[in-house]
């Protein structure tokens, strides 16, 4: 798929599964493509048809399917809502930093790490309710961004006065107790 000549930027990716980001204006570009490669357009399981709401403009997400390889299209970056099944965009600022800079991998385009914790602690806590051990590694790899104040000022936008308590937690290796602790944070 990122053959298709769209400028895109990996989330994830492994053997079977690509997540990624790419700009609304190739929407169109993307389906046809897809379809003149005999990609199969699946219904996402995250999506109206589902039950899921999309607020603030997220356009919905797309799934291809080729060759028993899944391909999960985002046009902006997402982050779920405590509000069951509600799902909003990052904030601007998160997603014009998407698109700003980009680090290669094996000759893909990924996001940069600041952009991809941001995403990864949204995740992790609005989506998952619990880090995974995956994330918790690649969180311990990149921990020399944490004092980053580009990234900080990232992070606020989206836990605002939580960020610092946030920060401790994770500097603390204190995972397991980020979810509750949001929760019971008072201090708005």
């Amino acid at each position: 798929m990122i053959n298709a000549n769209v400028e895109y930027r990996l989330i994830s990716y492994s053997d079977y599964n690509y997540t990624m980001l790419c700009k609304e204006e190739n929407k169109a570009d993307i389906l046809e493509y897809a379809k003149l490669q005999g990609y199969q357009i699946i219904t996402h399981p995250i999506s109206t048809h589902n039950g899921y709401h999309f607020g603030y403009n997220l356009t919905e997400f797309i799934l291809l399917k080729k060759q028993q390889v899944l391909y999960e299209i985002f046009f902006q970056l997402p982050s779920f809502s405590l509000t069951d099944r509600y799902i909003i965009p990052l904030d601007k600022i998160i997603q014009n930093a998407a698109w700003t800079k980009c680090r290669f991998i094996e000759e893909k385009k990924y996001l940069i790490p600041e952009v991809e914790m941001v995403y990864r602690l949204a995740s992790a806590i609005f989506r998952d309710k619990t880090f995974k051990s995956a994330n918790v590694d690649w969180i311990n790899e990149y921990s020399y961004i944490l004092n980053n104040d580009e990234f900080v000022d990232m992070l606020s936008k989206v836990f605002f006065k939580y960020t610092n308590r946030l920060l401790f937690l994770i500097k603390e290796q204190q995972f397991l107790n980020i979810f509750e602790d949001y929760l019971g944070f008072s201090q708005y």
